[in-house]
């Protein structure tokens, strides 16, 4: 089964460009955030107890990844872990967030590294993370299957990937800035992304490689999707030709793109 349903490189480019076009959306929401209230960078909400009750019982190594984490880091386990846990997180506007903090004085919680989730596998060995916390992150993607795919990659056999996002948030906010996909369950209570175009089921997808288990939970006046998939068995599905073509041409448009930011910037300083 092929998780691109067809969809070749030339159609991956457009998405890729269209990404792009929309950096400037979440650069200035952060600046604003960074310049105005700075003190919210220290208030994360959640731990990855939340996510994953046993992970401070376990005495093995256990990698934990915080994927598309933000400037602020989205997990607020930052002191004091267990020497046992290893916490990573990445971000594909790492050297944008970077450069935000500097301009503001402003620490961040921990290191953050740049990455690609639609390229995982790239940037971290293959079957090397017990777990992967995605919050609000994916829905901003270029590809979150594609991404959800690359997550399986480098999850251990065993390994679950946890993710948290507010339910159809591109249609609620009518696809601004990079919200281009849309998080739903279905009547089967299946997992579902979709966009304007197009309606994927994830369930469907993975069947013979992860078990999808997915809920509503409700905070204030959000709805928001759940979701946990639990790898099973090895996930290889792109052509390596594929994969190294992307990889060049997201770096390339990447590094183009956020250089630009990052003049832009220091010349308003």
């Amino acid at each position: 089964m092929n998780c691109y349903e067809g969809k070749r490189l030339n159609n991956q480019e457009k998405d890729i460009i269209e990404w792009l076009k929309n950096l400037d959306s979440e650069f200035c929401f952060w600046d604003e955030i960074a310049k105005t209230q700075p003190q919210t960078f220290d208030e994360q909400k959640y731990s990855i107890a939340d996510f994953e009750p046993s992970v401070f019982t376990q005495t093995k190594e256990i990698r934990v990844l915080d994927l598309g984490c933000g400037p602020r880091g989205a997990l607020k386990d930052k002191y004091d872990l267990p020497s046992n846990i290893k916490l990573y997180a990445c971000d594909p506007l790492a050297f944008l967030y970077m450069d935000i903090l500097k301009k503001y004085n402003l620490k961040p919680s921990r290191s953050i590294d740049f990455c690609l989730a639609e390229l995982l596998s790239a940037f971290y060995p293959k079957n090397y993370f017990d777990y992967i916390i995605a919050q609000n992150a994916l829905d901003h993607s270029i590809n979150p299957q594609m991404a959800i795919q690359e997550c399986l990659k480098v999850l251990k056999i065993g390994g679950v990937l946890y993710l948290k996002h507010e339910e159809n948030e591109a249609e609620v906010q009518k696809y601004s800035g990079l919200r281009k996909w849309n998080f739903s369950l279905d009547s089967n209570n299946d997992f579902v992304i979709s966009n304007q175009t197009s309606s994927i089921n994830v369930n469907e997808i993975y069947v013979d490689f992860a078990k999808v288990e997915s809920k509503r939970s409700y905070v204030d006046s959000k709805v928001l999707i759940n979701t946990k998939i639990h790898k099973q068995k090895g996930v290889e599905f792109l052509a390596e030709l594929d994969n190294k073509e992307v990889f060049k041409l997201y770096l390339t448009s990447f590094m183009a793109a956020i250089q630009e930011k990052i003049q832009e910037s220091a010349l308003q300083k």
